[in-house]
């Protein structure tokens, strides 16, 4: 199975800060507590990023994140996810 892929239109929300010794970003613990306080295990969304044309000067051509996910819809069809600068993002869950 391939990951999801994706040209983020806004690369600003994909960028973290990261912890050492966590999969998850200073911004994505901050609103998983502030979500989810209750939980202690989420499920993962790993997505690869896509550079856009005019972003492959900036960035690697593509490169993978890992994102909680918080939520789902009733049909299972979209999965909300904590991007790793702290965003709610909803997409596909497929």
């Amino acid at each position: 199975m391939s990951l999801p892929k994706i040209t983020p239109s806004k690369p600003d929300m994909w960028q973290g800060t990261p912890v050492e010794g966590s999969p998850w970003t200073v911004e994505q613990a901050r609103v998983m507590r502030e979500e989810r306080p209750t939980w202690t295990h989420y499920h993962v969304r790993s997505i690869t990023l896509e550079a856009s044309s005019r972003e492959r000067w900036l960035i690697p051509d593509t490169f993978v994140v890992q994102c909680p996910i918080i939520a789902w819809t009733k049909d299972k069809a979209r999965v909300l996810v904590i991007t790793p600068a702290g965003f709610k993002h909803w997409m596909a869950a497929r």
